[in-house]
């Protein structure tokens, strides 16, 4: 058991999508612990578990800044699928989308200036890239086909970071 000393609840709690923070001394994840889906925080030896959103609808797909000190997930608090980005200094809440498709689960890169995301803007799932303010969002894949899985983000963040610094495509703005 990872975390002997956890009791969630006497009722039956679902929990997703652990991320470990860069520095190894938290995890991220999300779970249905007051009724619906939320993002919650704690420390790696099972102490100090923090909610850190609290909304009716579901927040999900977190996953952390290089730096640590921000949380990107998606949201429906809004009446649709976006993203938005939690600052843990400051507990403020920020949407970085707002686009008529559904969007799920993102990433930030290695520098932490953009965000790859999942987009269903046509119907087919897509993988997208934005600045991390959410400005100036790029369908990546563009095509009929489902562009998506869930390690797939961070797999075509990799890809892509690669092929700009072997091939020197244009980088995105503000990846230079």
């Amino acid at each position: 058991m990872l975390f002997p000393n956890l009791t969630l609840s006497q009722t039956k709690v679902n929990s997703y999508g652990p991320k470990w923070s860069p520095d190894g001394s938290r995890i991220v994840f999300y779970s249905n612990n007051d009724g619906d889906f939320e993002i919650y925080t704690i420390n790696r030896d099972g102490t100090n578990m923090r909610q850190i959103t609290v909304n009716d609808n579901g927040d999900s797909e977190p996953s952390w800044s290089p730096d640590g000190n921000k949380i990107l997930f998606n949201s429906n608090r809004d009446g649709s699928s976006q993203l938005y980005e939690y600052t843990l200094q400051t507990a403020e809440i920020k949407k970085l989308t707002h686009t008529d498709g559904r969007l799920g689960a993102g990433a930030f890169s290695p520098s932490g200036r953009l965000i790859t995301f999942e987009c269903r803007l046509k119907g087919t799932r897509e993988l997208c890239i934005m600045n991390s303010d959410g400005g100036n969002i790029k369908n990546l894949t563009n095509n009929a086909a489902n562009d998506f899985s869930s390690k797939l983000v961070q797999r075509w963040q990799a890809y892509l970071f690669q092929l700009q610094k072997i091939r020197k495509l244009p980088t995105f703005q503000n990846e230079k």
